[in-house]
């Protein structure tokens, strides 16, 4: 038996079948059947105590190098520094567009953008801090589906929520920008996180969020 998921092929890290008869195993690498080492028991244990890596005696098949060559945020320190600098951005936009928003209350028709922003941000920094912490959803089908109904049902739908608001927010960053309702300061809070969307919206597809056929 072995598991290899569509995905990004990993699964089912080796298999073996033994004849404990005679003491003999027959080993396989990464659900690859083609393959196979065969192992004495006795054979073994007369060499005293020794120890190897299977991916050493393998040559690594299709699916094992794809698996490996798939960066996640679990095995790529840069990627995982770079979510955390996004929930930092998203942590401050959040609060920052809120307390703006409520400033500028009475104009709500020119800054009620703000508040969809400083949603979105919490949004996406729950997000970030779910991608951080659950590996699975980098293997698992898209959108991922926890074994049991929890936020993470829920969370499984955030990218295509980006992915839908990110043509509007870029119209409406260019628009502003140009305009003179907003400061500076704003305006280059508003780029900033425009910028990292469209990070994230690729960082998405490189995950295969999006891939729900």
């Amino acid at each position: 038996m072995h598991e290899c998921r569509h995905k990004i092929g990993d699964g089912t890290m080796y298999s073996f079948v033994a004849d404990l008869g005679n003491g003999n195993f027959n080993l396989c690498f990464y659900h690859d059947f083609k393959i196979s080492k065969d192992f004495n028991l006795k054979s073994e244990l007369s060499k005293g105590d020794h120890k190897f890596k299977m991916v050493d005696i393998f040559t690594p098949n299709s699916e094992y190098r794809k698996f490996l060559s798939f960066q996640t945020p679990h095995n790529n320190g840069s990627m995982r520094v770079a979510l955390i600098c996004f929930a930092g951005l998203f942590a401050f936009s959040s609060i920052f567009f809120l307390v703006s928003f409520i400033r500028k209350k009475n104009i709500v028709a020119k800054h009620g953008i703000k508040l969809f922003l400083s949603c979105l941000s919490l949004i996406l920094l729950y997000y970030c801090f779910v991608l951080k912490n659950n590996q699975p959803i980098f293997y698992f089908p898209s959108p991922y589906q926890d074994s049991k109904f929890s936020m993470l049902n829920v969370a499984g739908y955030i990218p295509f929520l980006l992915l839908f608001s990110i043509v509007p927010l870029f119209w409406q960053n260019i628009k502003i920008v140009k305009g003179i309702d907003w400061s500076r300061f704003s305006k280059f809070v508003f780029s900033l996180n425009s910028l990292t969307y469209l990070i994230l919206v690729g960082l998405f597809a490189y995950w295969k969020l999006y891939n729900i056929f």
